[in-house]
């Protein structure tokens, strides 16, 4: 069996060859070496946030170092807002593919999503409503507490008040146990209208309207004074009695 010629040229000169002997005796081509370094392959997108995260971990070998952590922060922050948004385009894209098969649907289904639809917006018309009768409630019921606590002050003012004017027991006290400390001023002013013997002498006014006016003035001298509407007819009773102008008392 013949053996096979020594690796060379074609001229049988040393040197290589450009052909080598393969597995089953063929002979494959070999390709002519380039001088200087390889050319680089292109860059895919992913190697530049796959160098970025090699980074993000090698800064993050080094605890202490602030830098590191800040480092691989933001790293994260980056990739959950890539997250985020391949979430949000998954979900559009599946609105895009449903809106198709929606026009599809059978009329009994539109018909029922359209009541529903209906009934959400009623919904959310009545919530509405109804917070604004809550928020008026609330502050009539605020009003209202408000109101009560200013009555009841002044309600204890003008008891006070009429304590000081009105005193129990006092000198001179009437039927009711009490004189009021402006009677006198008052029978001074209505002197004008009896005579000396104590009979109603006043020939342009009759009786029924001097006895309006007199009621009247007692009621605005009584809420001058801040009294109660009881407090009031007692002190009438009283100052018609004195001046013999009482139903019972003529």
């Amino acid at each position: 069996m013949p053996h096979p010629p020594p690796l060379g040229d074609s001229a049988g000169q040393p040197g290589r060859s450009n052909r080598v002997l393969g597995r089953r005796g063929c002979h494959l081509p070999i390709l002519p070496q380039q001088d200087g370094p390889a050319a680089p392959l292109p860059a895919s997108p992913g190697d530049a946030k796959l160098q970025r995260a090699k980074e993000a971990l090698r800064l993050a070998g080094h605890p202490g170092d602030p830098q590191s952590l800040e480092a691989v922060g933001l790293m994260l922050d980056k990739l959950a807002k890539e997250n985020q948004d391949i979430r949000l385009m998954q979900a559009e894209l599946r609105v895009i593919l449903i809106l198709p098969f929606l026009s599809l649907a059978p009329q009994a289904q539109k018909e029922e999503l359209e009541t529903l639809l209906r009934k959400s917006e009623e919904n959310a018309r009545l919530t509405e409503a109804l917070q604004r009768e809550t928020a008026s409630l609330q502050a009539a019921q605020t009003e209202l507490r408000l109101l009560r606590e200013k009555l009841q002050g002044l309600g204890e003012a003008g008891l006070q008040r009429h304590r000081r004017v009105c005193p129990a027991g006092g000198a001179g006290t009437g039927p009711q146990g009490q004189v009021p400390a402006h009677y006198e001023g008052l029978a001074a002013a209505l002197s004008t209208f009896f005579g000396s013997n104590g009979t109603f002498a006043h020939d342009r006014l009759s009786f029924v309207d001097f006895l309006d006016e007199v009621e009247d003035a007692l009621e605005e001298l009584a809420e001058l004074l801040g009294v109660s509407k009881e407090d009031v007819d007692n002190f009438e009773e009283m100052a018609l009695t004195q001046l013999e102008a009482a139903p019972w008392g003529r």
